[in-house]
């Protein structure tokens, strides 16, 4: 038998008593690394006065309160998906609609009900590097509008009227 310098076995060791020492176990996954391409994507989708109700059971109508669409407007509603593309027209981001709350609009002089409409919020992380993007909610045939980066991390409005 042939006898190891003692540096080596005393290397050879502290190697081994590392190893075993480590706490990360074989099969936890690492966290995703956020990036400086990432940001929130915000915005609401408000249906015309005339295209909404209250939900049964309530006899007045009062702003804050939910609401959901109607007629040709019954794919905008809460769990609708959001898409973000970027300016090829690939997809960078999804969200989803939140419930419909009814709300007045900024510019209303009253509020009175019959300026009302029925707001849907929406949030989506975007990943891309691209200044601008295409933003689309409930079936295709509604197409899609273009915003600056600037304005969907501020905050979208889209409103749809017959």
């Amino acid at each position: 038998m042939r006898n190891l310098p003692l540096t080596t076995v005393i290397a050879f060791s502290a190697l081994a008593l590392a190893g075993c020492a480590s706490d990360a176990s074989p099969d936890s996954t690492p966290s995703p690394t956020p990036t400086s391409n990432s940001f929130t994507a915000r915005g609401s989708i408000t249906t015309s006065p005339d295209i909404f109700y209250h939900p049964p059971g309530t006899t007045e109508h009062t702003l804050g309160e939910e609401c959901i669409s109607m007629d040709n407007y019954d794919d905008i509603d809460d769990g609708a998906q959001v898409v973000i593309e970027d300016a090829e027209g690939k997809t960078v981001g999804l969200g989803t609609l939140s419930a419909g709350r009814l709300t007045a609009p900024a510019d209303a002089t009253s509020t009175s009900m019959l300026e009302a409409g029925c707001e849907f919020s929406f949030t989506a992380t975007v990943e891309s590097t691209s200044q601008f993007f295409g933003v689309r909610a409930g079936n295709e045939s509604r197409g899609t509008v273009q915003y600056a980066k600037t304005d969907l991390t501020s905050g979208v409005e889209l409103t749809l009227k017959d």
